[in-house]
């Protein structure tokens, strides 16, 4: 395979990895082959969009038909509109009906349906923002951007009726795969925005801290590479779900079930909206952080009461309820309870917001920083790296 300098590019030939430089033939590939996505600060949410519109108007009609273009890409795309409706499901469930009850009992129902329906949302907010901030970071110290991706060109078998297949774009994520994420395309996005095969890789090599001549970086890069997917992508699954549980903690909070939700008829409506949620959001982390969420006490008298103002220890509740099991021979769940030494659950309930809150920022930094210093660790020298068993071109 010739090299090509990036002053050469008019010379390309336009087989292979290669393309014209000129602008109506480069069009022309974007549109017919694969590529890379070009990224930006929105491209996510395009792609996002993109995905989301094709579920409905695409994706689940042709598989509802048996389309024998459908393909498990579009089988995993749906599961992002399932979860939607299943969330806006589970919200209308305690919502909708509280407009045809009398003005005290909507209040009291609006107010748990309303922390119901902040704890759903951020519970989704959490699991699809936080992988999203990590890689960021990640993406700053070791240049490898994991939320990069690639519009994948499909010719589609004529359906029933019709006498040529449609061109369609699908997009994937660069480095969904530890094992096959696409190197082909990222060389091929080298080789025709830099003229250099190698350029990826070579970037790749120096942010991991290989100094002078790289002789071999396509290796080396592959190698850093494929740690990095594996160890972010295993971390990326368990710091998601201790944000959401954040997230649904959050969301229970008193503060929420004062949320002003107003009709968007005026500018001023929205305003007034969008500030009441920040304000919910402000004084929810307040209570989360303090454990203060007085605003939802059972009534005066009760057990649940009595938990809450410290007045009823576990072991005190086993004896109520050890009593009404008296028949049950052979079960003493007091005695049991007892070793327990009377924990106070108002002092679990107080602490365990904070409890979350640095779980949270924790695991997101260690999810950070544990792939980071790996993909750092100082180099050996260059033969110790270079598999000698393997054959790789030298640029």
């Amino acid at each position: 395979m010739q090299n090509i300098s990036a002053t050469g590019m008019n010379n390309i030939p336009e087989t292979g990895y290669y393309i014209s430089s000129d602008k109506d033939k480069k069009a022309q590939f974007y549109h017919t082959e694969s590529h890379i996505y070009k990224q930006g600060p929105l491209s996510g949410v395009k792609v996002g969009a993109y995905k989301f519109a094709k579920n409905f108007t695409t994706y689940f009609p042709k598989g509802f038909k048996g389309s024998k273009n459908s393909d498990f890409h579009e089988f995993l795309s749906l599961g992002s509109a399932a979860s939607f409706i299943g969330s806006a499901t589970l919200i209308a469930l305690y919502n909708l009906a509280n407009c045809k009850f009398n003005a005290q009992d909507a209040k009291a129902a609006g107010f748990g349906g309303k922390q119901f329906a902040a704890g759903v949302i951020l519970y989704g907010l959490a699991k699809v923002i936080t992988p999203k901030i990590v890689h960021t970071a990640l993406k700053h110290s070791t240049g490898v951007n994991l939320d990069m991706y690639y519009a994948n060109k499909i010719n589609e078998l004529p359906e029933n009726g019709e006498e040529k297949g449609k061109l369609r774009t699908q997009y994937s994520k660069v480095f969904a795969s530890k094992d096959f994420y696409r190197v082909d395309l990222l060389t091929k996005d080298s080789e025709m925005n830099y003229g250099n095969m190698d350029a990826y890789n070579e970037k790749i090599a120096r942010k991991a801290g290989y100094k002078g001549e790289l002789k071999a970086s396509n290796q080396i890069a592959d190698g850093k590479i494929r740690d990095l997917i594996a160890r972010a992508t295993a971390l990326d699954n368990i710091t998601k779900y201790i944000v959401a549980a954040t997230g649904v903690a959050l969301g229970s909070r008193a503060a929420f079930g004062n949320v002003q939700i107003l009709k968007p008829t005026s500018k001023e409506n929205i305003k007034g909206t969008f500030s009441s949620i920040g304000k919910a959001l402000k004084d929810g982390f307040k209570q989360l952080w303090t454990g203060d969420n007085t605003a939802h006490v059972a009534n005066k008298g009760s057990k649940l009461k009595q938990l809450k103002n410290g007045k009823l220890s576990i072991s005190g509740l086993a004896e109520n309820f050890s009593k009404k099991l008296g028949n049950l021979k052979n079960i003493n769940i007091a005695e049991s309870l007892k070793n327990l030494k009377n924990i106070n659950l108002d002092t679990i309930r107080k602490h365990a917001g904070k409890a979350l809150i640095i779980a949270s920022a924790v695991s997101m930094f260690l999810n950070w920083l544990i792939p980071t210093v790996k993909f750092k660790s100082n180099p050996n020298t260059m033969k110790s790296e270079v598999d000698k068993t393997k054959e790789y071109e030298v640029s």
